[in-house]
């Protein structure tokens, strides 16, 4: 009798450590599980399509031109050789433009086949016809000029990538969103500046049909654009 009783509490012992073990696996293993899910989740990358990259590329390409290329303010002294200038007549009386010596943009071809890569031949016709544009070409060669005083950055904390739409299978209109917050602007209420663009499908691809410049002023001074919870940084496209 004796014997059976220590072989009855052998057997319980046995059971209740076979318990434990396998509490403590199924703890470490659901522990794991979530650190990795929260792992994933932490490191996730914002999901883009091509499309899109290649829409996000192109605005950017095109306010780099924009911007860079014509920007306000002084002329940067490594863009412009200004003891080269030629005086023109414009609108609003002789305007001085000075010869473009760097970049890869330094004459009316290499600005032409830029335009041909980003822009409909519509919005190309518009830009180089543009009454007010900030640039001559002389001799093939290309010469700029300041588009004047002013500023940029001001009520601009952060951008939003708020909807790509496709009204028809040819046609995309991006909308983005500036935002500035009124505590850092001590102002009222929030910044909230919305503007789109359009983009066609093309025989030679994907190209910008309709821009204004204040979607290119914000695809110019922000480096990144928030989407679903996430940043793209311009940089890595």
């Amino acid at each position: 009798m004796q014997m059976n009783k220590i072989i009855i509490i052998l057997c319980i012992l046995a059971m209740l450590t076979i318990l434990v073990s396998c509490e403590n696996s199924s703890s470490t293993l659901e522990s794991g599980f979530e650190n990795s899910m929260f792992q994933n989740t932490e490191n996730k990358d914002p999901i883009i399509s091509e499309e899109t990259e290649r829409i996000l590329k192109l605005l950017i390409g095109y306010a780099d031109l924009y911007w860079g290329m014509f920007p306000l303010n002084d002329l940067p002294d490594e863009l412009v050789n200004k003891s080269q200038f030629i005086d023109v007549d414009c609108q609003d009386g002789y305007q001085r433009f000075y010869k473009v010596i760097s970049g890869d943009i330094q004459s009316e071809t290499q600005l032409t086949e830029k335009l041909d890569v980003l822009l409909t031949e519509k919005l190309k016709k518009k830009f180089l016809e543009d009454p007010e544009r900030p640039f001559v070409f002389s001799e093939g060669g290309l010469y700029i000029r300041s588009r004047g005083a002013g500023g940029t950055g001001l009520g601009m904390d952060c951008l939003f990538l708020d909807s790509i739409e496709y009204p028809d299978e040819n046609k995309i209109i991006i909308t983005v969103t500036s935002y500035g917050d009124k505590n850092k602007w001590e102002l009222s209420a929030d910044i909230r500046e919305t503007a789109s663009a359009t983009l066609l499908k093309t025989a030679d691809g994907l190209r910008i049909d309709e821009c204004g410049s204040d979607i290119l002023n914000y695809f110019w001074f922000y480096r990144e654009i928030s989407y679903e919870n996430s940043k793209i940084i311009f940089d890595e496209l």
